[in-house]
């Protein structure tokens, strides 16, 4: 039996893959922490200790689960909000005190090159692919077939890092709205204007705001990966799952079936990034992945390439 683990920190949340493959059957295990490590880097430029304190308490708890699933090299990959920090080098020293591993501070290039190489794992199909990947602080569109990656792109535009620049009542107002609709249509200007001369034979989500908003959709009480994964959301599903957050409170966002508490307050700029994204393609439906950038960790790891 083959078995591999990765770990990713992301603006929003820690994240743990435990893959295990036998007699050509996989089973996959996810496991999640929201440390929320990303929190006001943007105003600040910098991690808070808090931040820092609690993600690295989260990165040893998964590293020790790992382990006594006789996981010993897992790779550590950090994306947005840990590039983005001046301070980040505090939190890759912590780490390693704590746990003897390395993390790796990965560019938005790279980000997106091992979430195409996930998705291409799950999704078993062929043709012209554009991946839209929304994290916490940045959103990477990866573009190719089933063999090769012919365009990516990283924006900083993130679940985090729009809600702290735009969102500051509970109901959203009308010219928060605007303002951050206007935004987020200036920042993927060129690259929708790249993309809308190219043939696109399937739009592929992935990252926490993507799977949400299918969980969601079904209104899951509990997350079901399995149920989630290769899911076609379509665009007025996410219109309504808006106009119902923005009239919601905080509290009461808490309590909608399918979407975690700890991302209640970002859900709502997430799906707006998801809904412009779709609008200026011209797309009326996207297809859910679960399969990402940890599995291209592992897909790096079954060649012999470790980070």
């Amino acid at each position: 039996m083959d078995k591999y683990g990765a770990i990713d920190v992301g603006t929003n949340s820690i994240r743990l893959l435990i893959w295990e493959e036998k007699d050509g059957k996989v089973n996959r295990k996810k496991m999640l922490n929201s440390t929320r490590i990303g929190q006001r880097v943007d105003h600040t430029g910098c991690l808070s200790q808090e931040g820092i304190n609690i993600s690295v308490d989260a990165i040893e708890d998964f590293v020790s689960r790992a382990e006594n699933e006789g996981i010993k090299n897992i790779p550590i990959i950090a994306t947005s909000a840990v590039r983005d920090a001046k301070n980040r080098n505090e939190f890759v020293d912590a780490v390693f005190s704590r746990t003897g591993k390395k993390v790796h501070v990965i560019k938005g290039e790279e980000e997106a090159r091992l979430g195409y190489l996930g998705v291409i794992m799950g999704l078993g199909q062929v043709g012209n692919i554009l991946i839209i990947d929304i994290g916490g602080g940045s959103t990477e569109f990866i573009y190719g077939d089933s063999k090769n990656i012919k365009l990516l792109e990283s924006i900083n535009i993130g679940a985090v890092r729009l809600t702290e620049k735009f969102i500051e009542n509970q109901l959203v107002t009308k010219a928060e709205e605007e303002k951050l609709i206007d935004y987020i249509d200036e920042s993927i200007k060129d690259i929708i204007d790249i993309m809308k001369d190219k043939p696109i034979d399937w739009l592929v989500g992935i990252g926490g705001t993507a799977t949400t908003m299918v969980s969601m959709d079904k209104k899951m009480i509990v997350y079901n990966e399995d149920e989630v994964h290769n899911t076609k959301l379509e665009r007025k599903n996410i219109d309504m799952i808006i106009d119902r957050l923005k009239k919601m409170t905080l509290e009461e966002r808490k309590g909608i079936a399918g979407l975690q508490p700890k991302r209640a307050d970002i859900i709502y700029a997430g799906a707006v990034i998801l809904k412009r994204i779709l609008d200026r393609i011209g797309k009326d439906k996207i297809l859910i992945s679960e399969y990402d950038n940890l599995e291209g960790l592992v897909h790096e790891q079954k060649r012999g390439k470790i980070i």
